[in-house]
């Protein structure tokens, strides 16, 4: 038996000679996958990086001058609310980021962790334009 497929030993392999070993990334390919990581259902880093580390970061582009107050507190109630992602209308290609949005109706907390990420920077800088 092929290393790939695991180690079996030969009584066993006789016995499953007509029955057919699939390798590991068939098995992968053959699965669902999991859902995305998201604040909703992981209760670990996700949480943390959404609702405690994005408001920080956001409060540190106000102090650095590269964000106004009034669009950080605004950003930082709709984190901490868990409020509906809203439309991006400036930036590249927003028609691209806003078709998930409308979709799935995303909140802060049920959108995909890396989605969501990546969605906070395109915020403040739709926020910049």
């Amino acid at each position: 038996i092929n290393a790939e497929y695991g180690v079996v030993s030969h009584t066993l392999a006789q016995k499953f000679q007509k029955t057919r070993i699939f390798s590991p990334r068939e098995q992968i390919m053959t699965k669902q996958l999991p859902p995305p990581i998201s604040a909703s259902n992981c209760f670990g880093w996700t949480r943390v990086s959404i609702f405690e580390r994005l408001p920080v970061i956001t409060q540190k582009l106000v102090e650095q001058a590269q964000l106004e107050k009034k669009t950080a507190e605004t950003l930082v109630e709709e984190i901490k609310t868990k409020a509906n992602l809203k439309q991006l209308k400036t930036g590249p290609e927003p028609e691209r980021w806003n078709l998930p949005l409308t979709k799935h109706n995303y909140t802060w907390e049920t959108a995909p962790w890396f989605f969501l990420e990546s969605y906070f920077y395109r915020r403040i800088l739709d926020s910049t334009e």
